[in-house]
């Protein structure tokens, strides 16, 4: 009688998902890949501008997130995912969305020291070097928080914007929502800050980074209660409601984004971004 031990390795081809086949511009792709291992190369051709880095996703699979900014052009683009000897072929439908139009009456006094050359520098220069902060893994948990009480919108994603008949017109990258002066602004979900501070054109300013390049951000308010370093849940108060900044009153502007590019709220505020993970 004898025994015998083996060693095996069993390497399956990665098998990818993707969470829609059509989309608006403005919207979240998402890739799994079941049998991906982190030591795997993943290399995407496509027409749309993917740059996917997958990382764990509970216990089995991978994920990936992709961003497709409000400019993106509307179309048919065949998107082809490949590691090893598998590739797998998607075909993405980016939808024709017609964004509104908002010619905004502003004082020019505000409108002077608020929006101008120097402060939208300010900005650049203080927000872009965190926008690369990335979580190892994705902090979010099911559907969003709506971060205040109430849901009244005053402008929307996407909106181009045309301040005091200005000739050039700006992108809205967020959505405003209506809100009393000192009323509660909430996590809209788990993660850590990663900014928090006051800048003259987006006023007192939060943004929080959900893993993997995710981002919440909340400008205008009038107070804010944490400080970047900071851990926050999904309904933690960050901070209160005002209208510092660029603002005409007082309202809540809020942010989502991968990294630098912006996504439309309203989706992880009423639908579920990422399905439950495999157990």
């Amino acid at each position: 009688r004898a025994f015998y031990c083996f060693a095996m390795n069993f390497d399956r081809p990665a098998v990818f998902e993707i969470n829609t086949t059509e989309l608006d511009p403005g919207e979240l792709l998402v890739f799994y890949a079941d049998y991906l291992t982190s030591a795997d190369t993943v290399t995407a051709q496509s027409g749309l501008p993917l740059s996917l880095t997958f990382s764990p996703y509970g216990e089995q699979e991978m994920i990936a997130l992709a961003a497709l900014s409000y400019d993106i052009k509307p179309g048919v683009y065949t998107t082809t995912l490949s590691s090893g000897d598998v590739s797998q072929s998607f075909e993405i439908t980016v939808k024709d969305k017609d964004f509104a139009v908002q010619n905004v009456t502003v004082d020019p006094t505000l409108a002077a020291a608020t929006r101008n050359e120097t402060t939208i520098a300010e900005f650049t220069e203080k927000v872009t070097p965190v926008l690369t902060e990335s979580l190892p893994a994705l902090e979010w948990d099911n559907q969003a928080q709506w971060p205040v009480n109430g849901m009244e919108m005053l402008t929307n994603f996407g909106v181009r914007r045309y301040i005091n008949q200005e000739a050039n017109s700006y992108r809205h990258s967020g959505v405003d929502l209506k809100a009393d002066k000192g009323s509660e602004v909430l996590s809209i979900n788990n993660g850590k800050v990663i900014f928090s501070e006051e800048l003259a054109y987006t006023g007192n300013t939060i943004i929080i980074e959900h893993g993997l390049g995710l981002k919440s951000w909340y400008y205008h308010m009038d107070a804010r209660y944490v400080s970047a370093g900071d851990t926050v849940n999904k309904g933690d108060v960050i901070g209160t409601v005002g209208d510092t900044g660029f603002a005409t009153s007082p309202h809540l502007h809020l942010n989502v984004s991968v990294n630098s590019t912006y996504i439309n709220p309203l989706t992880a505020l009423n639908t579920s971004l990422f399905r439950e993970p495999k157990s």
